[in-house]
């Protein structure tokens, strides 16, 4: 991760970034999201997470490079989200997870 811009965390502008729009994308996931769902909404993170990290860590002028970077971040970043989905499926952690929250009415104790 790039560290320009004088007095800015960039990992922590990355972390709340990534925060933001994952919970955007994923913030209605529950136990009962279907899998193709749950897909969905990491791909679009996840090439969404992408273009606002390649942009932010773009040096130099705006031109046709910058559009091969953004599609090159956008690319990958959908591509570790959608390995992360894997995480939702039956009798994973996060469906796991997701099914004790339901079992408490909603509540993430």
């Amino acid at each position: 991760m790039s560290t320009q811009g004088e007095g800015i965390d960039m990992e922590q502008l990355y972390h709340d970034l990534a925060g933001v729009v994952i919970g955007h994308y994923l913030g209605d996931v529950n136990h009962a999201t279907p899998m193709r769902e749950i897909r969905r909404a990491t791909e679009g993170a996840g090439a969404m997470i992408g273009r606002i990290f390649a942009v932010a860590e773009h040096e130099g002028l705006i031109n046709a490079n910058l559009l091969m970077e953004i599609r090159a971040s956008e690319e990958d970043y959908k591509a570790r989200l959608l390995h992360s989905a894997r995480l939702f499926g039956p009798g994973q952690i996060l469906r796991n997870h997701l099914e004790e929250v339901s079992a408490r009415g909603g509540r993430h104790d």
